[in-house]
C-alpha cells in the first residue's frame, strides 16, 4: 500500500475556502434552518441564534435554555438555569486579520455541560468543526438531537 501525503499552498488553500460574504450568506440560510428544526424539537425552550458583528468580524452566536421564558430562572437571572449553554462560531474576520476562514469552529462559551448537568444524561459538548458554517451547525443539530430527552427531563436548576 501505498501512503502519501497532500500539500497544498497557501494560495489554494485560500481558493477552497469561502469568502467572507459567501461565508455570511451560507451562515444565515443555515441558521434560519438551524432555528426551524430546534423549534420543533424543543417548542417551549429558549433560543436565541443570530450573527454579531463583533470586534473580531462577524460570529454567530446561540443562546439556549431550559426553560420557555427569562422569568423562570432562578432569581431571573439566565445564567442560573442548568440547560443554559452559549455557542459560538467565527463567520469572517475583519481587521488585520482580514482572511478567509479555512475551518470553521463552534465552541461553547458560556453554560457548559457539567458534570451535574452529564449525570441526567446529557452529553459533554466538544468543539465542532467544518468547512462551512451550516456542515458546523447540521453536527451542531445532531448533537441536540442526541441529547434532546436528557435536556427535556433537566430540572431549571441542579444547584
Amino acid at each position: 500500500m501505498k501512503l502519501f501525503s497532500l500539500c497544498m499552498d497557501s494560495q489554494t488553500l485560500t481558493s477552497l475556502s469561502l469568502d467572507a460574504a459567501e461565508a455570511k450568506l451560507n451562515a444565515e440560510n443555515a441558521l434560519e434552518e438551524f432555528k426551524s428544526k430546534m423549534k420543533i424539537l424543543f417548542p417551549n425552550f429558549m433560543l436565541s441564534a443570530k450573527i454579531k458583528n463583533i470586534m473580531s468580524g462577524e460570529s454567530l452566536v446561540i443562546d439556549f435554555a431550559n426553560i420557555s421564558d427569562k422569568d423562570q430562572a432562578p432569581h431571573g437571572i439566565l445564567h442560573n438555569v442548568s440547560g443554559f449553554f452559549t455557542i459560538i462560531m467565527d463567520v469572517n474576520y475583519s481587521g488585520k486579520m482580514s482572511k478567509p476562514i479555512e475551518t470553521f469552529q463552534m465552541e461553547m462559551i458560556r453554560g457548559g455541560v457539567s458534570r451535574r448537568v452529564q449525570s441526567y444524561g446529557v452529553k459533554q459538548f466538544r468543539k465542532i468543526s467544518g468547512n462551512s458554517p451550516s456542515e458546523c451547525l447540521s453536527k451542531l443539530f445532531k448533537w441536540f438531537e442526541k441529547n434532546a430527552e436528557a435536556l427535556r427531563s433537566l430540572p431549571v436548576s441542579v444547584y
